[in-house]
């Protein structure tokens, strides 16, 4: 099919001779022209095919009617069928079957245009989409644009706008055509499944090392999103405590103070969550958090945490 795009993509072959993005571009050029002129033939084809219809009908009423008085008074059905026979033989009757037969042929050829139109969108389509998923790849490699970390089975942090609440969940969907929609999956309810704008959904770090830890909470009085202990729901506080390794292999600490409850080997960080206050006492407690379910506060997540 003429102007119609062959494989799946660009592909490794487009890192050849010239620029990816002119060739990409080059190739688009073709899309416009040939869906215009298909348009056009359909157009064309539509109004004709219009005018010949209001035609047969208008003659057709009019050799019904002529069929009608022709016949009117025959009461022998042998004589009325011999009467019909002779009517169809005459020229006009002739000339409508014709006109019927051409008016058929333009709307098949309508169908059979419409169908090219449709094939050849759905091959670029398929072209394009390929054309994307080498190029994001491609720029990806070359840090050009960022890696979201849109993985599934990611483990992220979900902001559920109906209960005004981060909740710790994993990806369960993702695909870079609709790079702003992520589906996400309660990780209290795997069945409990949220369809979010990128926006919404702030990737945790996997296998921090303390270093990289320490590099992205880098500060005492950071304001962040942690999650509260023995919840999976992230609450706005304050970091009191950089980043440290669990050592004791009893969970007695790193801090030298009373158990952390984690297990040995595990990135704590020390945070200090608002409106947290003991009534008895009237401290804020300190908790260890592990540092994975801790994130730095956002403009997005802050506008987010206010309204909590």
């Amino acid at each position: 099919m003429p102007g119609a795009y062959q494989g799946d993509g660009l592909g490794p072959a487009g890192e050849g001779d010239g620029s990816v993005l002119e060739d990409y571009m080059d190739s688009l050029l073709v899309m416009p022209v040939e869906v215009r002129r298909n348009i056009t033939l359909l157009r064309e084809l539509d109004e004709k095919s219009h005018a010949e219809l209001a035609n047969v009908r208008a003659e057709q009423a009019r050799l019904i009617e002529e069929a009608r008085k022709r016949t009117e008074g025959i009461t022998s059905s042998s004589e009325r069928a011999r009467t019909i026979r002779q009517l169809r033989a005459e020229p006009d009757f002739v000339q409508l079957e014709e006109l019927r037969k051409d008016l058929l042929q333009k709307i098949a050829e309508k169908r059979s245009v419409a169908e090219q139109l449709y094939d050849m969108s759905e091959q670029n389509l398929k072209r394009l989409n390929g054309d994307i998923k080498y190029l994001e790849e491609l720029f990806r490699r070359t840090g050009e644009i960022p890696d979201l970390g849109f993985a599934v089975d990611r483990e992220v942090a979900a902001w559920m706008e109906q209960d005004q609440v981060w909740i710790l969940a994993r990806i369960s969907e993702f695909s870079t055509n609709s790079p702003n929609r992520v589906v996400v999956a309660d990780a209290e309810d795997s069945s409990a499944r949220f369809t979010l704008t990128s926006d919404q959904v702030t990737v945790l770090p996997d296998k921090e090392t303390l270093s990289a830890a320490r590099t992205r909470l880098p500060v005492v009085g950071l304001k962040v999103l942690a999650i509260y202990p023995d919840t999976t729901s992230f609450y706005q506080g304050t970091l009191t405590g950089l980043a440290v390794k669990e050592s004791s292999t009893t969970g007695a600490g790193s801090r030298g103070g009373a158990s952390s409850g984690h297990a040995p080997g595990t990135i704590l960080c020390q945070v200090e969550f608002d409106d947290d206050e003991d009534k008895r006492t009237g401290k804020t407690p300190k908790h260890n958090i592990p540092s994975k379910h801790v994130f730095a506060v956002s403009a997005n997540a802050a506008a987010a945490a206010q309204e909590i």
